[in-house]
């Protein structure tokens, strides 16, 4: 029902498929300020990396997670990206240039193979 008293019928869905990536890698990127997390996507994309996912938090959406899935994300601007692909071209197009040029401070473990439950 809409808001004038009008109601629709749907009568036709077109539903697309997509097979699943050979390789999925996401980053768990923390920032001090959201600022730097902003900027790293947009010059990602400005080098042409294909990002399948960017998902920003800021400090409390952080605290939030870790209040819910009981996590231990440490509680500041985090970015989490996810890239698409094979496995070498995964690797090749990972932008960890980008996070260094803007002193990102990327764990050692931020690159994950994680199964896709866990992620998102």
């Amino acid at each position: 029902m809409g808001s004038e008293g009008t109601f629709g019928i749907i009568t036709e869905v077109t539903v697309r498929l997509y097979p699943q990536p050979e390789a999925v890698s996401a980053a768990v990127c923390p920032f001090p300020e959201v600022a730097g997390a902003v900027d790293t996507v947009i010059r990602t994309i400005q080098r042409g990396v294909p990002i399948a996912r960017a998902e920003r938090l800021d400090a409390l959406t952080v605290a939030a997670v870790n209040r819910y899935s009981q996590t231990g994300l440490k509680e500041q601007p985090m970015l989490f990206l996810e890239f698409h692909g094979t496995p070498a071209n995964i690797a090749k197009r990972f932008p960890n240039n980008i996070l260094n040029d803007l002193r990102a401070h990327v764990p050692a473990d931020s690159r994950h193979d994680w199964p896709h439950s866990n992620r998102w």
